[in-house]
């Protein structure tokens, strides 16, 4: 049995995501977004654990998708504040570059509702998301709702995660499991 704690009411958030015209993070299965939520906002790079699919979701043998997070707390939406940051984590973007430069992607405006999940001290958080996507170059908007379960707990757990995905996916049919980054389901959904 699993413990259930809703964390509150629906709360609305926007992710801006970026990337260079020449789409260099979608197709190295990185992310980088803002995140505005409650008027606070944070600079989140994400990245592949491992070896790429080849449809370029990082997965392990459980089909889950495993990736590494990178976040800092910014002042607003400008990315020349994060340079730094940024040439951390993606070296391979030179933001002096102007044919790196970074510009906005993708736009996605999520009302996402969060439970918290635990057992025998392991901690999940599962969010129901109400999502649109926003494509600033074509201007196609797109919306779907999604589930998506994260593992809050210690990397080890992750059998864990496992077992609840199975347990949800055998009681809620209909749900279709995916792998791919929200930006990369996002861009496709509305590049035309």
């Amino acid at each position: 049995k699993y413990t259930i704690n809703r964390a509150g009411t629906a709360k609305l958030q926007v992710d801006t995501y970026y990337d260079t015209a020449s789409k260099l993070l979608y197709s190295t299965n990185r992310t980088l977004r803002i995140r505005e939520s409650a008027e606070k906002y944070a600079l989140t790079i994400k990245m592949p654990t491992s070896s790429d699919d080849k449809n370029g979701t990082t997965v392990n043998a459980d089909r889950q998708n495993e990736r590494f997070e990178y976040e800092i707390g910014v002042v607003g939406t400008s990315l020349s504040d994060s340079a730094d940051y940024i040439n951390k984590y993606i070296p391979d973007i030179s933001m002096d570059d102007p044919r790196q430069e970074l510009i906005k992607m993708l736009v996605i405006s999520n009302k996402r509702e969060k439970i918290m999940l635990g057992k025998d001290n392991i901690l999940f958080e599962m969010v129901f998301d109400d999502v649109t996507y926003q494509n600033p170059i074509t201007s196609q908007n797109c919306k779907e709702y999604q589930v998506e379960i994260e593992l809050k707990s210690d990397f080890l757990h992750r059998a864990n995660l496992k077992h609840l995905t199975d347990y949800i996916d055998g009681l809620a049919l209909g749900l279709n499991p995916t792998t791919e980054s929200k930006y990369k389901r996002g861009y496709v959904m509305t590049e035309s």
